[in-house]
């Protein structure tokens, strides 16, 4: 059945040998500080790519959403409001990238003693306060009120 599907797919499914999971290794980088020029910018396209591994896509499309609606209500130009858009929603993308990137990374092991590793450091109790913050940083954010 695959034969009909794009080039792509035939290709993904040969490399998941006897069966096992093929999960291609991600690298996304950091987004860059400015994404666009000018009053033409973010339509049609998305300020950063989040890897699937902490779920966060929709969340900071919808974080995303917030932001760029006040700083369009705060500022006069469009222009300037992308700005500022770009602006407050960088570190926070950076971050969600950059956290996503690494777990992908640990999850994605496959040598014996990585994954041995991973399960051995992964049950400490240090591994979980870090898994708390990391989740708390995420889930508690201050967003803007649209409502007035």
């Amino acid at each position: 059945m695959h034969k009909k599907l794009a080039r792509p797919v035939p290709t993904l499914r040969r490399g998941d040998r006897g069966g096992r999971h093929f999960a291609k290794r991600c690298r996304r980088s950091p987004s860059a500080a400015r994404v666009g020029r000018g009053a033409r910018d973010i339509a049609g396209r998305r300020h950063s790519r989040y890897d699937p591994n902490l779920g966060q896509g929709a969340c900071q499309a919808l974080e995303d959403a917030l932001v760029l609606a006040d700083s369009l209500r705060r500022c006069a130009a469009a222009e300037a409001a992308l700005r500022e858009y770009e602006a407050r929603r960088h570190h926070r993308a950076n971050f969600v990238i950059e956290r996503s990137r690494r777990i992908g990374t640990m999850v994605q092991l496959t040598n014996p003693m990585g994954v041995w590793l991973r399960e051995v450091l992964g049950s400490t109790s240090w591994a979980q306060k870090r898994t708390d913050r990391l989740f708390e940083r995420l889930l508690c954010v201050d967003l803007p009120e649209l409502a007035r």
